[in-house]
């Protein structure tokens, strides 16, 4: 005695459920991957554009300029950061 099976296929609808299953473990493994990858992808965002800003490094560069005539004895730089706030002659 031949069997018949019936596929559902859809096209952007969900399918509901079958009586009795409120939540099948595809879908569940589905969500926290999706929501894992989500998550991966804005950190590795925020990486990148904290690397190509330049946030958060321990270095710094000063361009300072004699705009007189005069010999300068001392410089006094004053910093001003998110942990410290000192200042470097």
């Amino acid at each position: 005695m031949p069997q018949s099976i019936t596929i559902l296929l859809s096209a952007g609808r969900s399918i509901p459920p079958a009586e009795g299953d409120t939540e099948s473990p595809v879908r569940t493994s589905i969500s926290v991957l999706g929501s894992l990858t989500i998550v991966a992808l804005a950190f590795g965002a925020g990486a990148m554009t904290a690397m190509s800003r330049g946030w958060g490094q321990a270095i710094a560069i000063v361009d300072i300029v004699n705009g007189s005539n005069k010999a300068v004895s001392m410089v006094t730089v004053q910093l001003d950061t998110c942990g410290y706030r000192g200042s470097v002659q």
